[in-house]
């Protein structure tokens, strides 16, 4: 994908001649015809006598020495020709019109030279016409960023949005904006599908949508989790708490696929009331879920969770994966590419553990889980339906804080624990991901004193742990909420939230296998506040973050995308209205490019609505 900043200059570089190449051109032209008038040397003949051979005008009685000719070049004198007299008389007609002549043979030349040195680059020209994002969800009243994006010939893509005739098929489902710098901007209305079209010479592009039924109707939705698929078909998920008929709180979900929601699905739980739920989609649309459910017993609460199949009627049955005591903390899910799945999660409060257990599309989830270790735990399925599990304590009087790891390995079980790093660990946050050949990195928060840093840790494909590094050396201002994301090649992305003089701004550091991590750069310099972001990276390298911001009084949604030959583009506002508040941010970019987010938005009385965008 490439951005250009002026779509009218992008296009004209590709068809035409710039201004350097056409004064090169014409100083070719004019020393072509000063070279046939008074030599202008640089030939075979060099310069003195020997010039007048080359094409120099001789006196041929049409005027005195030294005076001006009719056609206005100089009179060369005789006296600095010697071979003057041995020449036949040029008639001055004839002279000046060998001169255009000549002046039209290298005019020629040059377009010769110009043609040679670009054999193959004929003028481009717009082949393709689409609209991003492809498959937008809207609430109503809410306001989303449409671009044109065509493509030449060249296969370079070009941004004429701006350049662009837009039209809603209903403007009473939505209106888009035909004028000025909010061209292409949609506000959702009705809740009705609405078709957004763009025209860029003979190309139309439309993309049809449906306007989100959830917008304008305040329910008490406590959003859980929001998951995204792998792969192109920009698949989102999302589990969400809301009363029941009978007066309780139960799960449900929503499938986004193809621009349109599915109605509302029951989840089925068991009895008792639902509380943070946590939902994952394997990369062909595999579902996976877990909670914790509150049975009115406050010393036997119990962590549940059920699954389904691709393509799949429903979900499975709950399944109890564990009884606990009040302290069972929120479960963490993770699935493999081919629908096995882990979970992990603590109980028991500080002198507690944290458990696993696993989920396969033939068993269901294990009976009985397994005590792991102790920490804040963090788990990441690996293609070969194995796991690599990251777990983080803080620091306590006795002992300094820890990051241990442990692999699951198919026929195998659990590895021993080891060791990634120790020292002053005050903050127990941590991030693990894997690539395709089941290498991992892992980076956690570090505190060294009253500075804040964050380190890291790679793991080859056999389990072997790399000695730890920082990413983020220690030193003042508050780093929180670290976000890690790696594409199937070893590629990965880091991204924070990083407060300096009260300003607190989005970061990112890439990492490479074959180079480790680079220094850390901004992606966007608040000059308010970020609250919440998501990164994501694909198989080319190129990352996209998504994040809101306060700016004055109100927060937007934005987005930008990193190119690594590029660089970063503009930021993109993906919802700018006036009113609520943005969290549960997600974002997911697929093998082959293009992103689906996915957000929900808090509105003024508590209504919190699902949103999603799927772009390229």
């Amino acid at each position: 994908m490439a951005y250009c900043g002026s779509p009218a200059r992008g296009i004209r570089n590709a068809v035409g001649i710039t201004y350097g190449s056409f004064m090169s051109v014409f100083s070719r032209v004019v020393c072509a015809a000063l070279l046939f008038v008074v030599g202008c040397g640089g030939g075979p003949s060099g310069g003195g006598a020997d010039a007048a051979l080359d094409g120099a005008a001789t006196d041929g009685g049409d005027a005195p020495d030294g005076a001006p000719r009719v056609d206005g070049a100089a009179e060369v004198d005789a006296a600095l020709t010697p071979v003057d007299a041995a020449l036949p008389a040029v008639d001055a007609a004839v002279a000046d019109a060998a001169v255009a002549d000549a002046t039209v043979a290298d005019a020629q030349v040059a377009d010769t030279a110009l043609a040679d040195a670009a054999p193959d680059a004929p003028p481009a020209t717009v082949t393709a016409l689409r609209i991003s994002p492809r498959h937008p969800v809207l609430g109503a009243g809410e306001v989303a960023r449409f671009r044109a994006i065509a493509t030449l010939s060249t296969g370079a893509t070009v941004d004429v949005t701006a350049d662009a005739g837009w039209l809603s098929s209903d403007t009473i489902a939505a209106t888009v904006s035909n004028s000025g710098a909010s061209k292409g901007e949609v506000t959702g209305g009705a809740q009705l599908p609405v078709t957004i079209s763009a025209q860029y010479g003979a190309f139309t592009a439309m993309v049809s949508f449906e306007i989100n039924a959830w917008g304008g109707v305040p329910m008490a939705r406590n959003v859980g989790s929001l998951a995204l698929d792998g792969d192109d078909r920009g698949g989102l998920m999302a589990a969400f708490t809301s009363p029941t008929t009978a007066g309780g709180v139960g799960l449900n979900g929503v499938w986004l696929k193809g621009g349109f929601m599915d109605p509302e699905e029951t989840i089925p739980t068991g009895t008792g009331d639902v509380e943070t739920p946590e939902l994952v989609l394997s990369d062909r649309g595999d579902r996976l879920a877990s909670w914790v459910r509150d049975i009115g017993d406050r010393g036997a609460r119990y962590l549940s969770g059920n699954g389904s199949l691709f393509n799949a009627t429903g979900w499975q049955a709950a399944r109890s994966m564990e009884m606990g005591s009040l302290v069972l903390g929120q479960p963490v899910l993770s699935v493999s590419r081919l629908g096995t799945g882990y979970a992990v999660w603590s109980e028991g409060g500080g002198s507690g553990g944290s458990y696993a257990a696993r989920f396969t599309p033939a068993a269901g989830w294990d009976m009985v889980p397994t005590l792991v270790g102790s920490g804040v735990g963090r788990i990441a399925a690996t293609t070969s339906n194995g796991a690599v599990l990251v777990l983080a304590t803080s620091a306590g009087p006795a002992q300094p804080g820890h990051v241990r790891a442990r692999r699951y390995v198919v026929g195998t079980g659990w590895t021993a624990v080891v060791d990634v790093d120790q020292g002053d660990i005050t903050s127990a946050w941590a991030e693990v991901a894997v690539d395709a050949t089941g290498r991992a990195v892992a980076i956690w928060h570090h505190r060294v004193g009253t500075s804040h840093g964050l380190r890291a840790a790679s793991m080859d494909a056999t389990g072997t742990w790399a000695a730890a590094v920082d990413v983020v050396a220690p030193g003042p201002g508050g780093i929180n909420f670290p976000k890690l994301a790696m594409n199937y090649a070893g590629d990965a992305v880091l991204a924070w939230q990083q407060g300096d003089a009260g300003v607190l701004s989005g970061w990112r550091a890439r990492y490479s296998p074959s180079t480790g991590w680079s220094a850390p750069a901004t992606f966007e310099q608040s000059t308010g506040m970020i609250r919440g972001f998501s990164v994501a990276i694909n198989g080319d390298g190129e990352i996209y973050n998504l994040w809101s911001e306060l700016s004055g009084t109100t927060w937007r949604l934005l987005v930008n995308h990193e190119n690594p030959e590029i660089g970063l583009s503009e930021a993109i506002g993906l919802d700018t209205s006036t009113t609520g508040s943005f969290d549960e941010l997600e974002i997911f970019s697929a093998v082959r490019g293009g992103a689906v987010a996915g957000y929900v938005k808090t509105r003024a009385g508590g209504q919190r609505d699902l949103n999603a965008l799927i772009f390229d």
